[in-house]
C-alpha cells in the first residue's frame, strides 16, 4: 500500500512538473524553478508585473461564449478530470476563496470540461488582508486546461471578467502576474492592460518582508 501511495504522489508531481513547463516553457519554467529553490533555501522572493486597464462600459456582451459562474461544487467536479491541477491544496484554497465577500469565479465549459476560469474580487484582493479601491476590481487565478491552450480563451475570459466589473460599477480592472509567465503578460497587453509598475518582494528565513515597486 505504501508503494502504491508513494507512486501516486510521484506521479502527480511529475504531472504537475510537466503542466508548469507547458504553461511556461523554458525561461519562465526556470524562473518559476529558481523561486522554489530560494523557498527551500529560506528566501522568499516574488518580482510581479502590476497592470491596469481603464473600463469604458463598451463591452456589451455579444459574441461572447457561453459562461457561467462557478461555485465550489464546479470545481470539485473538476478533481478527477485534472487532478494535478486541483489538488488538495489548490481545493482548500479555492474553498478559502469562496469564503470572502466579492470573490467570484466564472468559467467556459467545453461538455463536462471546465476549459478556462478566472476569479475576480472586488471588495478585498483575494484574502481579507488588503481592501480595494471602490472603484477597482482585482482579476486573479487566470487558468485554461492544458488541452485549449492557443484559443485565445484567455482573453474571452479577461472580456467577461471586465463586463462583469463593469456591471457592478468598477471603473478600473488591475491584476498582478509573475515574472516568469509571459504568456499571461501577452494576454493582458492584447488585451488593453498597461504595465504600471514591477513589484519587489522578498525575506529572509522568515524575517520581515521588504518591498520595492519600481515604475
Amino acid at each position: 500500500m505504501f508503494a502504491i501511495v508513494m507512486k501516486e504522489k510521484i506521479i502527480g508531481r511529475w504531472n504537475r512538473l510537466k503542466d508548469t513547463y507547458r504553461r511556461y516553457r523554458f525561461r519562465g519554467f526556470a524562473g518559476w524553478c529558481m523561486i522554489r529553490v530560494l523557498a527551500k533555501l529560506g528566501i522568499r522572493l516574488r518580482i510581479m508585473y502590476y497592470y491596469a486597464k481603464r473600463l469604458d462600459s463598451s463591452t456589451d456582451g455579444r459574441g461572447m461564449r457561453e459562461y457561467k459562474e462557478l461555485g465550489l461544487a464546479d470545481f470539485e467536479a473538476q478533481v478527477p478530470v485534472l487532478p494535478e491541477r486541483f489538488t488538495g491544496e489548490k481545493m482548500s484554497r479555492i474553498k478559502d476563496a469562496f469564503s470572502v465577500e466579492g470573490n467570484h469565479a466564472y468559467g467556459i465549459y467545453d461538455g463536462e470540461v471546465l476549459a478556462v476560469y478566472g476569479w475576480i474580487s472586488t471588495d478585498w484582493m483575494v484574502s481579507k488582508s488588503r481592501r480595494l479601491r471602490e472603484d477597482a476590481g482585482y482579476l486573479w487565478d487566470d487558468y485554461t486546461h492544458p488541452a485549449y491552450r492557443g484559443r485565445r480563451l484567455h482573453g474571452e475570459m479577461l472580456g467577461i471578467r471586465e463586463r462583469m466589473l463593469e456591471q457592478m460599477g468598477k471603473k478600473v480592472a488591475f491584476a498582478m502576474v509573475d515574472f516568469y509567465n509571459r504568456a499571461s503578460q501577452v494576454g493582458f497587453e492584447r488585451a488593453g492592460y498597461a504595465l504600471r509598475s514591477k513589484v519587489y518582494a522578498w525575506s529572509f528565513w522568515g524575517g520581515r518582508e521588504k518591498k520595492v515597486i519600481i515604475k
